[in-house]
């Protein structure tokens, strides 16, 4: 019994050190969940710091021709009147990016209007005329220029001073959107208001949610609608738009949607809501391969060019191989523009593609 009882103890004395150890090993070494944390917070706030220098407040004022008219007999009165209560003609119209150092700046076409007077304001509240470089409205992007001091406009040198001109703005380096994953997180930076009144931009953070989102056909991102008297005549239409719930509100449209290496990801729209999706989601044009074509195009003051087949289609109703196709595969044509490419290839209504 006594032998028993010892190597019972021996036995004991044995696993408990051994049973230790497995535990030991089977705790990772990780840093902990407030390490963690505050590592990704450190992460937001520097990319913050480093990009929000990049997002500018754009404003516009119409350009008013001189009247030729002969003064009305109340105007001859006008210094006996009361003077009217003072009101700012100038609109902010959104936000924008910095894409180039020379001062280029990448906007929503909504924010442009051909004929007005347009300005930018920075972060350290400078403000430059602007002229439109280029603006597309189907893909519902726009490139303003910041003008040299030389030809900078009396509001520009009343507001940074004779001769001021800072160039080489600071720029947000392009990055990927196709390369962005669900769950991964994002930055919005925008508020032209807060930028134009203290030059403190807003920023949200939070995740991509979605991919491919189709603006509403009511929703105006070009002031150009189409034939059925709704707005969907542009790219982002169709099913181009990111969804995320990195949401700025109204006032986010041309803000900067970044990843965490500091890259512009996608230009942030107006868009408050895509039908069966969430309503606090907030959606931005991607900066993938075909706006990076886009932007370069504006760049250099060069309108897009769109490839065009000039017919529209349905789902094919008759079999292909009654159709003489070898396959069930296929479309039918349902409209044929005159003078397109398809009406050229000699394709009518009816047929089968």
């Amino acid at each position: 019994m006594r032998r028993a009882t010892q190597l019972l103890v021996v036995a004991v004395m044995t696993f408990v050190p051994l049973w230790a150890s497995a535990q030991t090993a089977r705790v990772p070494d990780e840093p902990n969940a407030a390490s963690a944390a505050a590592a990704v917070e450190r992460t937001i706030v520097d990319v913050i710091a480093r990009t929000e220098r990049s997002v500018v407040a754009i404003s516009r004022t119409a350009r008013r021709e001189p009247s030729v008219v002969a003064p009305r007999v109340d105007d001859l009165f006008s210094d006996l009147r009361e003077p009217a209560a003072a009101v700012d003609p100038t609109e902010t119209t959104g936000a924008g990016v910095i894409i180039d150092p020379a001062g280029l700046v990448l906007t929503h076409y909504m924010a442009v209007r051909d004929g007005d007077e347009h300005a930018v304001t920075t972060v350290d509240r400078r403000t430059y005329a602007a002229t439109i470089k280029a603006a597309d409205p189907r893909s519902g992007l726009a490139v303003l220029e910041m003008a040299p001091s030389p030809e900078a406009s009396q509001l520009q040198r009343a507001t940074n001073g004779a001769g001021d001109d800072t160039r080489a703005f600071p720029t947000i380096p392009f990055g990927d959107a196709t390369q962005l994953r669900k769950g991964q997180l994002v930055i919005g930076i925008g508020n032209p208001y807060a930028i134009r009144s203290d030059g403190e931009p807003t920023a949200s953070w939070g995740i991509v949610t979605n991919f491919g989102r189709k603006a509403p056909s009511g929703t105006n991102l070009n002031n150009t609608p189409g034939p059925a008297g709704d707005y969907r005549t542009t790219l982002h239409h169709l099913g181009t738009l990111l969804q995320t719930d990195a949401r700025l509100g109204w006032s986010a449209g041309g803000g900067a949607l970044v990843n965490l290496r500091g890259e512009l990801v996608g230009l942030m729209t107006t868009v408050a809501e895509v039908a069966g999706h969430e309503q606090p989601a907030g959606y931005a044009i991607p900066i993938d391969d075909t706006m990076r074509r886009i932007i370069d195009a504006l760049k250099q003051g060069r309108e897009v060019e769109y490839g065009l087949l000039g017919v529209t289609f349905r789902p094919a109703t008759t079999p292909g191989n009654v159709a003489g196709l070898e396959t069930d595969a296929g479309v039918t044509v349902q409209q044929v523009f005159p003078g397109s490419p398809a009406a050229r290839a000699g394709l009518e209504p009816g047929d089968v593609i």
